[in-house]
């Protein structure tokens, strides 16, 4: 197996079944190889029209391999609601669960506003559900798209 060039630049080698000794010439692509990420939209976070509580993303069905979440406000302009992120540890996040709300820098984390984007905070990657919940009833369906950044495989040349 060949990693990379054959140019030595870096001091940085790979040795093979045979004790053959292959250079890697090049950091960026090394890095590329080694680093590489992909991104994936997620399933929207809908809060029903008459309920104040979205559907739920269970990390192992949704985000588990994610690097970064980012949030986009498609449709959630509701006069004087406001909303914040759940999350939980419970083992199977549900409804009934045990929620917390998500606090960033000691205050709570708030959901991107109607037409923006807006990175979950890192630390809400290791819980095992997150939602959105409202301060009040929604009048309408109030809707966030999500895409998530996640480390690819490495592709190495054989």
């Amino acid at each position: 197996m060949r990693i990379g060039k054959t140019r030595v630049d870096l001091a940085l080698a790979c040795i093979d079944k045979w004790d053959m000794i292959y250079y890697i010439s090049d950091w960026k692509t090394l890095g590329e190889r080694l680093m590489s990420t992909a991104s994936n939209k997620l399933a929207n976070l809908v809060i029903p029209s008459g309920t104040n509580v979205s559907n739920i993303w269970k990390a192992r069905e949704v985000y588990e391999d994610a690097v970064s979440v980012f949030l986009t406000g498609e449709n959630v302009t509701d006069g004087v609601i406001t909303y914040t992120v759940e999350v939980t540890d419970d083992f199977e996040p549900s409804a009934s669960g045990t929620w917390s709300t998500l606090q960033d820098a000691g205050a709570d984390y708030a959901p991107a506003l109607q037409g923006k984007a807006k990175a979950l905070p890192q630390v809400a990657l290791a819980a095992t559900g997150i939602r959105i919940k409202s301060s009040a009833n929604v009048t309408a369906d109030r809707t966030w798209g999500a895409t998530k950044q996640y480390g690819a495989a490495p592709a190495f040349d054989s």
